[in-house]
Formats: C-alpha cells, structure tokens, sequence
C-alpha cells in the first residue's frame, strides 16, 4: 500500500500538472516540457538521497520520514494559497521534494513488503504489484473530480496521502508490535 500512496502522488501531480502550468501559470507546451524534465529529475535525486538515509534509518524509519515530507508539502502548498503567496517557484520546489521522496518510498516498502515472505516471494510481488497500482487508480479517479481546483487540489492530495501513509503505517506495521522496527538502527 505504501508504494500505492507514492505512486498516488506521481498520479495527482501528472493529472494537474498541465492543468496547472498551462492555464494558471500561462507557460507554453516547451516550457511545461522542460519543467516535466526537471521535475523528472527529482526521481533520480531522491534515488541518491535515499542510498544515504538507509544507512542511519531503517526502511520503516525512511516511511515515516517520506509520509512526513509529503504531508509538510502538501500543507506549505494550501498555507501559501490561503496566504495568496504560491508563486511558480514555490509549487515547483514542492512538486520536486515530493517526487523524489516518491523514491524513497518505492525500494523501502517494497523491501518491507518481500522480506517475511521470502518463501512465496511471487504471490507477496503479485500482491504488492496490485496494491501499487490500484490505490493510485482510485487516486487519479478521485483528483480528476477536482481538475478545476488545480494548485488547491494537489495541495489537498499530497496533505491526505501523507495522512494515509501515516495511518497505513501505523495500523499495518506498528500496531503489530512483531513487525515495529526503531527510527534508526
């Protein structure tokens, strides 16, 4: 489920994005291109970053931090439109903090998610998989709704997938005292 909710939130920002860009920011085709590129990029650097944060965290502890990351953008996103200050740069800097931390979620819960079913390695995949897709396709089926709401819709989604990361974490893995693992090693 927590691949689901990263993947949730590349899903909301695709669906808006050119919504977004194009008729609140006015930005042509090319340059809504060149700001997919570079927020693309993000993916690659929350890959490096995360190589380093599983060094002093556990992968439950990169969880936490990730959901917490998401949540803290989403809501900079809705205080900065209630305070009518999200300026272009602002949203992008936003957009590019929770696509990388997007990856950082992806080999940690899948870490999380193989690992005590190392005996049917392929049914645990199969249901991961279906699980990494499925919460986002309820996700961009929700956020389609919204398409007008734009900025505001995005701030919403990420602020409600963090929530959920932390509730999902917090029924599925510390709540069962077996699988709770400390913040760091």
């Amino acid at each position: 489920m927590a691949a689901g909710i990263a993947m949730s939130a590349n899903i909301c920002y695709i669906t808006l994005s050119a919504f977004i860009l194009q008729n609140d920011y006015h930005l042509s085709p090319q340059v809504y291109g060149w700001i997919t590129v570079a927020i693309t990029s993000a993916a690659f650097v929350g890959k490096l970053i995360n190589t380093r944060l599983i060094r002093t965290f556990t992968p439950k502890g990169v969880l936490i931090i990730s959901y917490s990351l998401i949540t803290f953008v989403g809501l900079v996103l809705a205080a900065a439109i209630c305070m009518h200050i999200l300026s272009l740069e602002l949203l992008l800097i936003c957009v590019f903090i929770c696509t990388a931390v997007q990856n950082f979620i992806y080999s940690n819960a899948f870490v999380g998610a193989i690992k005590p079913f190392a005996q049917i390695k392929g049914s645990a995949s199969a249901l991961y998989g279906a699980w990494q897709y499925l919460v986002p396709a309820i996700a961009g089926s929700c956020i389609a709704i919204f398409i007008n709401h734009g900025n505001s819709a995005l701030a919403s989604a990420y602020t409600i997938l963090g929530i959920i990361g932390f509730s999902s974490y917090y029924i599925f893995l510390y709540a069962n005292k077996t699988n709770a693992l400390p913040l760091n090693h």
